[in-house]
């Protein structure tokens, strides 16, 4: 059951104390669209003349921070909160077309270690022709004040979705409460203010600052979210906007986590049917990597391997790790190999290490913050189910139609129906009416955002094209094919979106 924000948590200290409250859709929009006609001084002031003062940060990169509003909706209150942005500046500032805004996914993933990674990601075309500009949205980061939970709380993600017998309501519940509370209590009044629609807002306020009138755009999975809220928000501020491994908005909670356990199956027996082909696979097993697998399952189940983590715990390996590892390693197929390796180390030598970094079972402070802003922001974009009974029900029903990963993902919102801010998103289609032509990609053999969901925000945007490709992992871009490469440098360069097409 959903709990109230209290009143005693600890409020951080470049905040003014807010009231909780959702923020009124309209009077936002009617902000939004005047940014100068909302009442109040300081917030007034802060919306009309964004500012960015640009340091050297080292590598041939510049920083800045931008101000904004705590809540858009109240800009007059004066609370505000500070974004971290990265520039990387075109390598041929001749030819230079203007700002390149980035966003990795998660939600929770840092921007500005994205552009850091600009050279990595983007060709020389697109570095050449535009200033790479990666931000952390509020809360994620280097953004401040950060979502900030107590890290000795129960892992969500190692209670909650671990789908054994020892995991029951009660266990569940204690788990969420607990993470919740430490969320609550270490974060305060911008708990209520790390939505999608506040971070589009934020990315509004960031084209003001960098003085646009028009701006290009690339997100990878929840980034494509982030770009399409924007786009249907401000249409005609949209330039050229790639969103590759595309979410769909208008999905519930059932079908959204049911599309992606299916997705995450096929996945999983795509690689076990190509390990099986292979003697050089790591986990080959003799040619029987599926059966190899669920009796790992069954063995961790019952008898889980221990690893020391960092911070001195000893940290319990069982199926919920396994799972993970295997979540995080269908990503790409590239990362087929290290899967098949931790499997083996775990099932031959009960070595766990690998398994545990593919995982994520010990992280590092930057990722401990990406799990708590994900939470933190999942739960304000989506409503899920109130009842503990209907969870159950959903494990018991998914969990007969995919075996690995169908009780797990029936689970998944089950933070958030503990979590103390009530949800400020409902499922709706975006359309970003009169943008120019927006570029969707999505790949056949995604696990993560299956390629219906590409299929399906291309025909909501009005202007929406999409691009297909035939291959494994999660998103396209900057993997094996030249196809979408030249497709998409060529939109962002151009401003020419092709029309819907293929690329095997």
């Amino acid at each position: 059951m959903r709990r109230q924000l209290s009143s005693g948590r600890v409020q951080p200290t470049v905040l003014a104390t807010v009231p909780i409250r959702r923020i009124g859709a309209l009077a936002t929009f009617i902000c939004m669209l005047a940014l100068l006609s909302c009442s109040g001084g300081a917030g007034n002031r802060a919306l009309a003349a964004p500012k960015l003062d640009w340091v050297n940060c080292g590598a041939g990169r510049e920083c800045a921070t931008l101000i904004a509003p705590l809540d858009y909706a109240h800009a007059d209150q004066g609370a505000t909160v500070r974004i971290a942005v990265l520039r990387v500046a075109a390598t041929k500032p001749a030819e230079r077309i203007g700002s390149l805004i980035i966003n990795p996914g998660g939600p929770g993933g840092s921007g500005v270690d994205f552009a850091r990674r600009a050279d990595a990601v983007f060709s020389d075309d697109v570095r050449a022709h535009f200033d790479i500009v990666g931000f952390d949205p509020r809360g994620v980061g280097e953004s401040f004040p950060p979502i900030v939970c107590d890290s000795a709380a129960p892992a969500p993600t190692s209670i909650i979705s671990t789908p054994d017998h020892r995991t029951t309501i009660q266990r569940r519940s204690d788990a969420a409460s607990t993470y919740a509370d430490s969320c609550e209590h270490g974060t305060g009044a911008e708990l209520a203010f790390v939505d999608t629609a506040t971070a589009a807002r934020d990315i509004e306020r960031l084209r003001l600052a960098l003085d646009q009138p028009r701006i290009s755009y690339f997100g990878y999975s929840y980034g494509t979210l982030l770009g399409a809220t924007y786009a249907d928000l401000y249409p005609q501020h949209v330039r050229a906007f790639v969103l590759d491994g595309a979410e769909d908005p208008t999905l519930t909670y059932e079908q959204k986590y049911k599309a992606r356990s299916d997705a995450l199956e096929q996945e999983l027996q795509a690689y076990l049917a190509d390990c099986a082909t292979r003697i050089g696979c790591s986990f080959y097993s003799k040619g029987f990597p599926a059966q190899e697998f669920d009796r790992l399952l069954r063995n961790l189940d019952v008898d889980p391997l221990s690893l020391a983590a960092n911070d001195g715990r000893q940290h319990e390996i069982g199926p919920a790790a396994v799972l993970a590892a295997v979540e995080n390693a269908l990503g790409t197929s590239n990362s087929w190999p290290m899967l098949s390796q931790a499997l083996a180390d775990a099932d031959v030598r009960h070595d766990a290490t690998a398994l545990a970094a593919l995982a994520g079972s010990s992280p590092g402070p930057s990722s401990l913050n990406a799990v708590n802003a994900n939470r933190a922001i999942v739960c304000l974009d989506e409503s899920v189910p109130q009842d503990d009974a209907e969870y159950q029900r959903l494990a018991d029903l998914w969990g007969r139609e995919d075996k690995h990963f169908g009780a797990r993902w029936a689970y998944v919102g089950y933070q958030c129906s503990h979590w103390p801010v009530p949800p400020k998103a409902t499922p709706e289609a975006l359309h970003a009416v009169g943008s120019s032509p927006i570029l969707v990609v999505g790949t056949k053999g995604d696990p993560v955002t299956p390629h219906a969901w590409a299929v399906s925000l291309a025909h909501q945007l009005e202007s929406g094209r999409l691009l297909t490709w035939t291959g494994h992992g999660h998103t396209a871009y900057g993997k094996k094919s030249t196809c979408v490469d030249a497709a998409v440098d060529r939109y962002l360069i151009e401003a020419d979106a092709p029309e819907s097409a293929n690329c095997d």
